[in-house]
């Protein structure tokens, strides 16, 4: 039942990785090496928060030194918090780096309530490297409910550069919303890649969100969900684009030409999926989910998975869709759905040309014989095949 505990403290020291200034915060502690997890909140602890920590790395937040298990376990512990900065501060400037540990970056498991703004799960500190966790940047399991992972600039934090996922939510944890997350990139940055995807669920639990991220350079998916999920919202996020959506590749330091494509899909619904809205309703800075530059479809649907609405979702284009400038297709197409998938909506009658897909080097829509599905609203230009096909 431990409570009010302050691990490190909120003075930056300067520290402001966005603009390669890494300082260490001043009083954050280092926290590696150790044979088990970092940090351990369990057993009823509450309202205990981290804040400019350096957990499984060196002083200097830019190598490893692993802890064996997971840098931050919390588990049966509600309310607790790690937090990087504050809304009127700038991002990261008294940040915890959770990175190069054997386990999870962070593993959150049948706690409710837990908040984590501006940390780096994955990268090291200089806000460049990677500097991975072994499995996931941050887990969230058992029947977690109301995380809050991230929040409005500058809250969000960085997943990047993990052996898993950037982000992993399954079992019936409920209620999570990842906010202003980098997954698979540096902030405002160039790309640091998780192994598998940036963002992978499977929770049963509902009322899960994916808002206004940045998506790309991972091996994998962008965003996979998959399994038992259910109740998922994606609203609105830029994936396989740089931070703003309006590049497809950047030159790194050694004059290398880099894509910030996500090797598999952008977004790919599959398992016994269901419910889920692939929407952009919320208004912020991203104007719709970009969904675009990807290896292989920008969404693909399959498997088993049903209820799947696509609306206000451009694909194949930039963030601002009407720059001529901005042609990023997708590798193998606009839109998948085959599997067993069912009702499967794309667009939205209540507004106009609700999904745009267009430029991608395949079809701009695919359908592999299945039925009881819905196009209205959409626009299809521009795609190397067809515009909508059927088989």
């Amino acid at each position: 039942g431990s409570s009010r505990n302050l691990i490190g403290g909120t003075i930056s020291g300067g520290n402001d990785p966005t603009k390669d200034i890494t300082i260490p915060p001043p009083l954050g502690n280092l926290i590696s090496g150790n044979v088990d997890n970092g940090v351990l909140i369990s057993n009823g602890a509450t309202d205990n928060t981290l804040s400019g920590n350096f957990i499984g790395t060196t002083a200097s937040g830019n190598q490893a030194i692993g802890n064996g298990g997971d840098g931050v376990a919390i588990i049966d512990a509600n309310s607790n918090q790690l937090v990087g900065c504050q809304v009127e501060s700038s991002p990261f400037v008294y940040y915890n780096v959770v990175s190069g540990n054997l386990g999870n970056g962070l593993r959150i498991k049948d706690s409710d309530g837990t908040t984590i703004h501006a940390n780096f799960f994955g990268l090291a500190a200089d806000n460049l490297t990677p500097l991975g966790n072994g499995g996931n940047g941050a887990l969230i399991e058992g029947n977690s409910a109301n995380t809050q992972y991230g929040g409005v600039i500058p809250l969000g934090n960085v997943n990047s550069g993990n052996g898993l996922n950037g982000i992993e939510v399954r079992d019936s944890a409920s209620g999570f919303i990842t906010f202003n997350t980098f997954a698979g990139t540096t902030a405002f940055g160039g790309i640091a890649p998780n192994q598998q995807n940036g963002f992978l669920f499977t929770s049963s639990g509902g009322n899960n969100t994916i808002r206004t991220n940045v998506v790309g350079g991972n091996i994998g998916n962008g965003i996979h969900i998959t399994g038992s999920a259910t109740g998922i919202t994606i609203d609105p996020n830029i994936i396989g684009l740089n931070s703003y959506g309006t590049e497809a590749v950047y030159t790194n330091s050694t004059g290398q030409v880099i894509s910030y494509a996500n090797g598999g899909d952008g977004i790919r619904v599959d398992g016994d999926a269901q419910g889920i809205s692939i929407a952009g309703t919320y208004q912020s800075v991203i104007p719709q989910n970009t969904i675009s530059n990807n290896n292989g479809y920008g969404i693909r649907v399959l498997g088993s998975a049903r209820n799947v609405q696509i609306a206000n979702t451009a694909i194949g284009t930039g963030s601002e869709t009407l720059a001529v400038d901005q042609r990023f297709g997708n590798q193998l197409g606009g839109i998948f759905v085959g599997g067993n998938s069912n009702a499967v909506t794309i667009g939205d009658s209540s507004g106009d040309e609700q999904v745009l897909v267009a430029n991608n080097l395949g079809n701009g829509l695919l359908i592999d014989g299945k039925l009881n599905n819905q196009i209205v609203n959409a626009v299809f230009r521009e795609n190397a095949n067809y515009g909508v096909s059927f088989l």
